[in-house]
C-alpha cells in the first residue's frame, strides 16, 4: 500500500509540472507576433498588442493545452502533447490535428524543441520508467519515430528537467530518475548531459553546483543561458560557457509569463504585452562559480 502512495505522489509531481502556470502564448521568431492560445480561438498581436489575426481549433479534436508546447518549423506553428503523440498544425485558420499517434500517455515531462526544422522529444515518464532517448515527428509519414544515434553511453531516463537547444547541441539537468531496483522510488538527477546533434552522441558533463531549480520560473534568454527566479533572487545560468551568476537585483516580473526577444524581457500582464529591457534584470552579481 506505501508503494502505491508513493508512486501516486510521484506520478502527481510530474502531472503537476506538466501544468503551465503562465497564460498560453507562443512568439513567433521570425515576425515576433504573438499568439494567445485562448480556450475558444487563438488571438495574435503585435508586440504593441495590436490585433492582427485570429485563428481556430479544429471542433473535433481540439486540444487540452494545459499539456502541451507550441512547436515553430518554416514560419508555421505547431501544437504538440507533451504526454502523447498528438500534434495539430495550423493550416489557413485552423489547427488540424495531422498525426498517425495517439494519447498514449508515455512521455509525462518530457522536453519538446525543434533541431533543423524537424520537431523532437526526449525524455518522459510513463508506466514506472523514464525514456532516455529522442524521437522526432515525420512530416511525411505523420508519425513519431526513433531518432538513431551513435554511442551506448546514455543519461538515465528522464522527466520534468530543464533543458536548452542552441547551436545543434542540446544540454538538460536536474530533473527525476527512477529508482533501477524499486520502479516506485523517484531520485534527483545530480548530472549535467550534453548531445551533439552533428556527432549524435551523449557525454557527462559533471555534477551541477546549483540546486534543482525545476520548469516553474524560467526564462530562455538565448545562447544556451537561462534566468531563474528563486526565493532568493535572480540566477544566470549558463549551459556553454559552464557558469551560474547570483544577480543582486529583484525580480520584476515572473519569467514564467515572459519572453525573451530584441535584447529585452516581455511580460503578459493581464494578457498585454509590457517590455523590460534585459539590463534591468542582470545587473551587479553577488557570486560566480561554475555550473558542473
Amino acid at each position: 500500500m506505501r508503494c502505491i502512495y508513493l508512486l501516486t505522489l510521484f506520478v502527481s509531481a510530474v502531472c503537476c509540472a506538466e501544468l503551465k502556470f503562465h497564460e498560453y502564448y507562443s512568439v513567433n521568431p521570425e515576425s515576433n507576433q504573438v499568439y494567445f492560445f485562448k480556450n475558444e480561438n487563438v488571438v495574435v498581436s503585435d508586440l504593441n498588442h495590436i490585433k492582427i489575426d485570429t485563428f481556430f481549433y479544429d471542433k473535433n479534436y481540439k486540444p487540452d493545452l494545459q499539456y502541451t508546447e507550441i512547436a515553430w518549423v518554416n514560419n508555421v506553428p505547431y501544437i504538440v502533447s507533451i504526454p502523447g503523440g498528438m500534434v495539430w498544425k495550423l493550416i489557413n485558420d485552423t489547427f488540424i490535428r495531422i498525426d498517425n499517434s495517439y494519447h498514449h500517455k508515455m512521455t509525462w515531462g518530457s522536453d519538446v524543441f525543434v533541431h533543423n526544422d524537424t520537431i523532437l522529444k526526449f525524455g518522459g515518464y510513463g508506466y514506472w520508467s523514464n525514456r532516455n532517448f529522442f524521437t522526432y515527428f515525420d512530416l511525411k509519414t505523420l508519425q513519431w519515430e526513433f531518432y538513431k544515434i551513435n554511442n551506448t553511453y546514455l543519461p538515465k531516463g528522464i522527466s520534468k528537467f530543464n533543458s536548452v537547444y542552441f547551436n545543434g547541441n542540446y544540454y538538460f539537468s536536474g530533473g527525476i530518475t527512477i529508482d533501477n531496483i524499486d520502479l516506485t522510488i523517484p531520485n534527483q538527477n545530480p548530472d549535467v548531459w550534453k548531445f551533439n546533434f552533428k556527432n549524435k552522441t551523449w557525454v557527462n558533463l559533471g555534477i551541477s553546483k546549483h540546486f534543482d531549480y525545476g520548469k516553474n520560473d524560467i526564462l530562455d534568454i538565448g545562447n544556451g543561458c537561462v534566468l531563474h527566479n528563486a526565493d532568493d533572487g535572480i540566477y544566470l545560468v549558463n549551459y556553454i560557457n559552464n557558469f551560474i551568476k547570483k544577480i543582486d537585483n529583484k525580480p520584476i516580473v515572473p519569467f514564467a509569463k515572459s519572453f525573451y526577444t530584441n535584447d529585452s524581457i516581455y511580460s503578459i500582464v493581464n494578457n498585454r504585452v509590457i517590455s523590460y529591457p534585459l539590463n534591468n534584470f542582470i545587473g551587479n552579481a553577488s557570486f560566480k562559480k561554475n555550473f558542473f
